[in-house]
């Protein structure tokens, strides 16, 4: 395999399932902003896109103040305790391992902040995989992130692949020239990974498709 071959991961949804812990920071968040609480089923499609985006709508509001009022309450609880309301999907530590043990340079970027994305990490003792975890926001666009991992391990063509499972995860690796796989298990709809080179079910597929001949060589 020639070297400097990429590979990022998106954090929630992908490589595990923060659901419990979400759901329980937008309720804790709503309440105290006066808004009764959320079922867990109108709530999950908000994991993966921007914080911004979700409290604007669950608080129908373009007010900037209130916004940022239930985001930073979401982060006060998330950062307590809800960083640990959250596993592993099953068969990522397979994953992460093969494609360490191929010499893959694996990277994290994700919607949290960064210091909250490394907590998640060494939670799950999966920190050690990744060459660099990043964190984004409103701010920090996703595809902007990809580009400074691009830029610093300059891998050859067709040797840069973004998997996620939202749409947004695919679209800031299109953006930016990679290859992109679509995490069928996550959050996201098929209809929003129709886009990605190819989608996986499972963890299982996933390594079974990364670790194809055609994997890897630009196919």
């Amino acid at each position: 395999m020639p070297e400097r071959s990429v590979i990022v991961f998106d954090l929630d949804g992908t490589l595990s399932d923060p659901s419990e812990g979400v759901v329980k920071s937008f309720n804790y968040a709503l309440e105290r902003l006066g808004r009764p609480p959320a079922p867990k089923s109108a709530l999950t499609k908000y994991i993966g896109p921007p914080l911004r985006e979700a409290f604007s709508e669950l608080l129908e509001t373009e007010d900037e103040r209130r916004i940022a009022e239930g985001i930073a309450l979401f982060r006060s609880r998330y950062r307590a305790a809800g960083y640990l309301e959250n596993r592993l999907y099953e068969g990522i530590p397979e994953v992460l391992n093969t494609l360490k043990e191929r010499e893959y340079r694996l990277y994290v970027v994700t919607i949290k902040i960064e210091e909250m994305a490394n907590r998640v990490a060494r939670h799950f003792g999966i920190a050690d995989f990744f060459e660099g975890i990043y964190g984004c926001d409103f701010h920090i666009p996703k595809a902007g992130a990809l580009r400074k991992i691009l830029e610093k391990e300059r891998p050859g063509k067709g040797q840069a692949w973004m998997i996620g499972d939202r749409v947004t995860d695919i679209s800031a690796g299109k953006q930016v020239g990679m290859r992109t796989i679509g995490a069928a298990w996550g959050f996201g709809s098929l209809d929003e990974l129709q886009r990605a080179d190819a989608v996986a079910a499972t963890p299982r597929e996933l390594l079974d498709h990364m670790t194809s001949p055609s994997f890897g060589n630009g196919s």
